[in-house]
């Protein structure tokens, strides 16, 4: 049995395993000086503490910090969900019902990330919320965006629509 500790903060975590990852994500530049070109700027970064199986991502933007929510490996979700263990769960894909109309598995229900606002108080708050997109990336939005809202059961489905379906057979892109 091997047991590590980490100290982030004032934080610390003991379990059997834990690996922290800081990923800088760069979506936007800026103009360097005297519009001499683009200099790109890294807007927000991940950090991403896994702890045996299950996972805590937080996302830094700018200066603010995105709410903490946890996030579930593809092949966990797959196994979960065929053998019927997400039954009282809440499974939404917050793609585009274009991408939808793609590829679909039919236990989750479509709720395209715009409307996730307007239809917030569909969304239980006695059970978990897992959350799909299609590379994992909106979904880590919204379960930023329902945490801040006050949902404490929500997990992020890593890898998105692409990784289920490959593990389903189908080539997703």
């Amino acid at each position: 049995m091997r047991i590590s500790t980490l100290s982030i903060g004032a934080l610390q975590f003991a379990k059997y395993e834990i690996f922290v990852k800081i990923y800088p994500v760069t979506f936007g530049c800026e103009k360097g000086l005297h519009g001499r070109g683009l200099n790109l700027k890294p807007i927000f970064d991940i950090l991403l503490v896994t702890i045996g199986c299950r996972a805590l991502l937080r996302i830094k933007l700018g200066g603010a910090v995105m709410e903490e929510f946890e996030s579930i490996e593809p092949v966990q979700f797959y196994k979960k969900l065929k053998q019927g263990e997400l039954e009282g769960a809440k499974l939404i894909d917050v793609r585009e019902p274009a991408e939808w109309d793609y590829y679909h598995l039919d236990e989750l229900e479509l709720l395209p990330m715009n409307t996730i606002p307007s239809r917030l108080e569909e969304a239980p708050r006695d059970r978990p919320i897992y959350v799909v997109c299609a590379h994992g990336v909106r979904s880590a939005h919204v379960c930023a965006y329902l945490k801040h809202h006050g949902f404490e059961e929500v997990v992020n489905v890593e890898g998105g629509m692409a990784a289920l379906a490959q593990l389903g057979g189908f080539q997703y892109d």
